[in-house]
């Protein structure tokens, strides 16, 4: 049997063609099919969020509770405690010119005192006698004084006795004078207006407490 061999070749031919062709229309199909699939997905995706946005929308409202209060103007003191030291315009050590026994502590501590006030007294009773003693002399000197004075004018005496006489009686007022002056230091006064600051005299001057020239008394 003969068979005619180009007839079956381009048969073959003809079916293989075919068959690529519909090989690449299948790989098209497939690549259409994909980006459909991609686009379905992106579509969808898209849609869950509106519609997730649409449902947050309607959510419903929580309320809250809050403690409120009304504000008020009002004044409050407000004061703070420090630790310091004060330092005063004016300020001395008081100390006596003498040195004598404590008789009299008329202050206390802390305590406001004016100008001239006393504080302290020390003994001066011998200082007092003396002084009495010199306020005698002195009026008795006076008096014989005015009569040598009355004597001069009617020619009863000599000037020169007058003038002794008058210097008798200027040197008692002199030492009158001094011991007032004595008697003036054995007192101790406020020099100033102001508080008296702490004490260096012990409390018990009755038991002979005794202040020297010098020693400061506060």
């Amino acid at each position: 049997m003969f068979y005619d061999c180009s007839s079956v070749y381009k048969r073959t031919t003809n079916i293989m063609f075919y068959f690529v062709l519909l090989n690449q229309f299948l790989q098209m199909h497939k690549l259409v099919a994909g980006l459909l699939f991609t686009v379905l997905i992106s579509f969808l995706s898209c849609g869950g969020e509106n519609e997730k946005a649409k449902v947050g929308d309607k959510a419903p409202k929580v309320s809250l509770t809050v403690d409120g209060s009304v504000v008020t103007l009002s004044s409050k003191d407000i004061s703070y405690a420090y630790t310091g030291s004060l330092l005063a315009n004016e300020e001395i050590d008081v100390r006596p010119e003498i040195s004598a026994k404590v008789t009299k502590i008329l202050f206390q501590e802390g305590t406001k005192v004016n100008k001239g006030q006393l504080l302290v007294k020390m003994f001066d009773a011998d200082l007092q006698a003396q002084l009495k003693k010199i306020k005698l002399q002195i009026e008795l000197k006076a008096k014989e004084f005015d009569r040598k004075k009355e004597l001069l004018k009617l020619n009863g005496i000599s000037k020169e006795e007058y003038e002794t006489s008058e210097n008798g009686l200027n040197t008692l007022i002199a030492e009158e004078d001094l011991l007032k002056a004595q008697i003036s230091k054995t007192e101790l006064t406020a020099p100033f207006n102001g508080i008296v600051g702490l004490r260096r005299l012990l409390c018990d001057y009755n038991n002979g407490n005794y202040l020297f020239a010098a020693d400061r008394s506060y």
